[in-house]
């Protein structure tokens, strides 16, 4: 597969070509209910199709035709929710055909319905639609500023839509190859998704969108790591940026009320949504990749007492555990600073300890011993 998708042809029955053959001149008729009639026939063909339909010059010709009818009669929105459906019912047929729509130009035309978000129907279905793109068509997404378009009305639509955007933004992520792109399609949208890495209830649906927004947010900072040696200011500001748009205070409050909750000693109100162990390991490697590019997040961390809480869970796991394995300093000079002096001693501590948290919900007792021990040695120098 390719960096713009792929798609398998399978040959088309004379049914399909006979459906499409007298279709297509009605929706590329200039009359706007003869359009409409056809888009509607052609719903409900699509909907009880049996038949497989392949990518051959028929089925070009009326995605392509689907495609520019979006934009067409802009006075009759129902055309476009028409069209919308007929696309989404071909790419259930076959999904290979997503290829078609972006060689056609069409991904453009329908992120732009993302825009209007007046015709809500067809905001839904395009959505729907995008999604089923994103797993083999990324990169013609983030061109079209799909990422963005998507995020800034995040908050118009419904959980479950919610969730499917955020399925879509994360694929989009995985086919960013240049700091270039983060800059040009991704970086404005992240104060939105920052906002949705918070709990404001208790449904499983909410700390789903919760965890892909997190994800969403650590495959950004993996890909910017990449460019530091070439863009390390502007990578820098990326992660000032979000720093500034609240992720420390989001991602800690999820943090603390998972912490609380497995602490004995803390009771935690019935209304507050307590994530799962997966999504604390997320929020320790996005806190782990900030610390990384920016020194700064580490006193952010330093200030919300994320030392201590790194090692209260470790103190109370570390007794079911055994024997620790002790390794010297030389041994974690990699993560230690050049000068050893107090603070940067601590900031360590605090790197290392979100390094090792991480390593310890991912994988539990394996590795926790070894990582323990480099914290200790740390502290203890």
């Amino acid at each position: 597969m390719d960096r713009f998708g792929s798609f398998n042809p399978i040959p088309s029955s004379s049914s399909t070509s006979a459906l499409i053959s007298r279709t297509l001149p009605k929706i590329n008729s200039f009359d706007e209910m003869e359009v409409l009639g056809a888009l509607n026939n052609l719903m409900t063909e699509l909907s009880l199709a049996t038949d497989v339909f392949g990518e051959n010059a028929n089925v070009k010709d009326l995605i392509t035709a689907l495609c520019n009818t979006l934009d067409r009669f802009p006075s009759l929105p129902d055309i476009a929710t028409a069209a919308l459906n007929c696309l989404n019912y071909l790419v259930d047929i076959n999904p290979g055909l997503t290829s078609s729509i972006v060689r056609c130009g069409g991904t453009k035309m329908i992120c732009n319905k993302l825009l209007n978000v007046e015709n809500f129907e067809a905001v839904e279905v395009a959505i729907k639609l995008l999604e089923k793109m994103s797993n083999e068509n990324m990169v013609s997404l983030l061109e079209a500023k799909c990422f963005i378009y998507i995020l800034q009305f995040v908050d118009f639509f419904d959980l479950n839509l919610r969730k499917t955007m955020l399925k879509c933004c994360l694929n989009i992520t995985k086919g960013i190859i240049s700091y270039d792109e983060i800059e040009k399609y991704i970086q404005e949208g992240i104060p939105f998704l920052i906002t949705l890495m918070r709990l404001d209830g208790t449904s499983d649906i909410e700390k789903n969108i919760c965890d892909l927004a997190i994800q969403n947010l650590y495959y950004i900072l993996n890909c910017a790591k990449r460019f530091i040696v070439m863009s390390e200011n502007k990578i820098k500001d990326l992660c000032q940026m979000i720093q500034d748009a609240g992720v420390i205070d989001n991602l800690f409050e999820l943090f603390l009320n998972y912490f609380n909750a497995k602490n004995n000693n803390k009771i935690i109100e019935p209304t507050v949504s307590i994530i799962g162990a997966d999504t604390v390991n997320m929020i320790l490697k996005v806190f782990e990749s900030l610390c990384e590019i920016e020194g700064t997040i580490v006193d952010s961390l330093l200030e919300k007492g994320m030392l201590e809480y790194i090692y209260q869970v470790l103190f109370n796991e570390i007794d079911k555990m055994g024997d620790i394995i002790i390794v010297t300093l030389k041994d974690v000079s990699f993560s230690m600073p050049k000068s050893f002096d107090k603070t940067n001693i601590i900031k360590s501590i605090i790197y290392v300890g979100i390094m090792l948290l991480s390593y310890f919900f991912a994988f539990h007792e394996k590795k926790l011993a070894k990582y323990f021990a480099i914290l200790t040695k740390c502290y203890n120098f």
